[in-house]
């Protein structure tokens, strides 16, 4: 019997399919299983106050995906390993992040980097990011998207306002994937500049998670 887990992935990758959105920074994934290691690290496994598993959700979301999924707390890893996997994912949600070994590390790990949520401004100083941290904002109504399917820009509601931690692009060469936007004001919502991808926020609710998918 499908778990409400895999059910919901599953109608995230139908809806996802059907849109055709951009070429996002997850399509490294089509390379060799054998190349793809990501390895999930979390501090907690839900939002504050939210009993789903997120950390569960995105594990079954690679899985639709060549790549073999490890997960680890981060004061369980042993950082020296890091560079055993092509891929490391970074849960944070709405949690503070606070252990500077960890942030070391990544600022020398070589591979990809997928960062979601808060605490981004530590790595950005660490590794020297050509990105501005700019703090919570609770302000963003819609999200946008270009879909490849009509060469036109898509937007989509984003319905309850929730924090979302908001940088800035300081470099050309960064590439943004997915906007928000206030009504005046827009904001990247996936970005990435070099091994970094960031996502600002990622929950269980639509259309965040469709387009992160």
């Amino acid at each position: 019997m499908m778990s409400k887990n895999s059910a919901f992935i599953l109608s995230v990758l139908l809806i996802v399919n059907s849109l055709v959105c951009i070429s996002h920074p997850l399509e490294s994934y089509a390379k060799p299983a054998n190349t793809n290691q990501v390895m999930i690290l979390y501090q907690e496994r839900s939002f504050f106050a939210d009993r789903r598993d997120s950390v569960s959700v995105i594990e079954e979301l690679l899985g639709h995906f060549d790549v073999h999924v490890s997960e680890s707390a981060i004061d369980s890893t042993d950082f020296s390993k890091l560079d055993a996997y092509s891929h490391i994912m970074v849960i944070a949600l709405d949690q503070q992040l606070d252990n500077p070994k960890f942030f070391d590390a990544l600022s020398h790990y070589k591979g990809q980097i997928i960062w979601l949520g808060r605490s981004i401004e530590q790595l950005i100083a660490a590794g020297d990011y050509p990105l501005r941290f700019e703090g919570e904002n609770y302000n963003f109504v819609t999200l946008e998207v270009f879909s490849r399917l009509d060469n036109e820009v898509r937007s989509f509601p984003i319905g309850e306002k929730r924090v979302f931690y908001q940088v800035k692009s300081l470099s050309p060469y960064n590439t943004v994937f997915a906007w928000l936007g206030d009504g005046l004001n827009s904001s990247p919502f996936i970005i990435k500049s070099r091994n970094l991808t960031y996502v600002s926020r990622v929950d269980m609710n639509e259309p965040l998670f469709y387009v992160f998918a």
